[in-house]
């Protein structure tokens, strides 16, 4: 579809990213009555080929109709950066900093789901559980301090 000037321009990022807060993403469809074929890809690929049954994506054809050739290269590349740096930050350290265990958990259980679906899903999961993590670790101060 990338071939053939299939485009999104972000659209599927940028839902992700709402999927941070829980229920916002579904809200602002109904709200503004969004198709969800031109936001996911998965579901436009399913209905471009005519069937009923979930045809589907997977994470580099996502990316490319997303963002393109160039940009897509190099966000696998700043990926695999990352991971790597996880997975460092997880087995060098004596101590276990929680924020990124959080992180790595969130990959890890990721990790077979993320090839045949979009790259852009584990944004929405880190985001989510990040934003949790720090509010849990406010919380658990600010009743310490009483």
């Amino acid at each position: 579809l990338w071939l053939n000037g299939v485009k999104f321009y972000g659209l599927s990022i940028i839902a992700n990213l709402l999927k941070i807060v829980p229920g916002l993403l579904g809200f602002l469809i109904n709200l503004f009555n969004v198709n969800l074929l031109d936001i996911d890809t998965a579901r436009y690929i399913t209905d471009f080929v005519g069937t009923s049954y979930g045809i589907g994506t997977n994470c580099i054809g996502d990316c490319l109709i997303n963002v393109g050739f160039f940009p897509t290269i190099i966000i696998f590349v700043l990926i695999g950066y990352f991971f790597t740096k996880c997975d460092l930050k997880i087995y060098s350290q004596k101590t276990l900093n929680i924020k990124w265990f959080i992180i790595w958990i969130s990959i890890i259980s990721h990790i077979l789901f993320v090839p045949r679906s979009s790259l852009f899903d584990l944004i929405g999961v880190l985001g989510f559980n990040l934003i949790f993590i720090s509010f849990y670790s406010k919380m658990k101060m600010s009743s310490c301090k009483l």
